[in-house]
């Protein structure tokens, strides 16, 4: 055992769902459990970043946990460093790593090592690839099929939200008629602003839309080959004139809105 796995305390904090209900603050507590030990093929990971998900509200009202009854733990994604391995582990202690789990939002966390994402660094950045990155992939290329050389729209309702929605896999993206021209709405939205950044990297033509020189800015940087900016042009005019052409969407709509 290396020192840093001897020093590791037999208490930690956990948020719990303790009542149903999509108040998550009042559904939830900050309870005192004690630390795991990594059983064989685990790591046991020190949680420095969480990313809060859509997701997380429909667990603590039983959404998608229908019948079961609290208290569970909540939380599916964060960041950390491992401190300690069980036995058979090819990670190390002091590596950084991401974690998709039911229940992390903790501040200590066991878990398979074959399901860590070993990252550079402790940059919080890195936890919008998760979720928001798993779902802006499977959306342009198992929904939208995307290849080399096509173009696709995609279209997305500005939201403020910093990390998005597990659920957005399941019941959020729709796909609707022929292949033309990747069409975000929303710089704001996690999915989205990554959507476009693999749409590019697909060799796709990318469109944003936006509300203000400053989001399509940020759209710019993010390589949208059009901004249109909905409050000054007209998008269904720039549509028609630009992109005569049917249009294959793929929407991301929030279920999530923060005010």
């Amino acid at each position: 055992m290396t020192d840093k796995q001897a020093s590791l305390p037999t208490k930690m904090r956990q948020i719990s769902v303790t009542e149903l209900g999509q108040d998550f603050r009042k559904a939830t507590e900050i309870v005192e459990v004690d630390v795991p030990s990594p059983a064989a093929a685990e790591v046991l990971v020190k949680c420095r970043y969480w990313g809060i998900n859509a997701s997380d509200i429909l667990f603590s009202g039983g959404i998608f946990r229908p019948g079961v009854p609290p208290p569970y733990p909540v939380g599916w994604e964060a960041l950390g460093e491992i401190v300690a391995t069980g036995s058979d582990c090819k990670l190390n202690v002091g590596q950084y790593v991401l974690i998709f789990d039911l229940g992390c939002f903790k501040e200590y966390h066991a878990i398979k090592e074959e399901t860590c994402v070993v990252v550079p660094s402790l940059d919080p950045g890195y936890l919008s690839l998760i979720i928001s990155g798993a779902t802006a992939s499977l959306a342009l290329k198992t929904k939208g099929e995307l290849k080399a050389g096509e173009t696709v729209l995609v279209t997305g309702r500005d939201v403020v939200v910093v990390v998005v929605v597990v659920v957005v896999v399941v019941v959020v993206v729709v796909v609707v008629v022929v292949v033309v021209v990747v069409f975000v709405d929303g710089v704001v939205v996690v999915v989205a602003a990554l959507g476009v950044q693999l749409a590019k990297l697909g060799g796709c033509q990318v469109v944003g839309t936006c509300s203000s020189q400053e989001k399509a800015t940020l759209l710019k940087g993010l390589g949208c080959d059009r901004t249109i900016n909905y409050k000054t042009e007209d998008l269904d005019q720039v549509l028609q004139a630009e992109y005569p052409v049917s249009l294959n969407t793929i929407t991301f709509t929030f279920i999530i809105k923060c005010d």
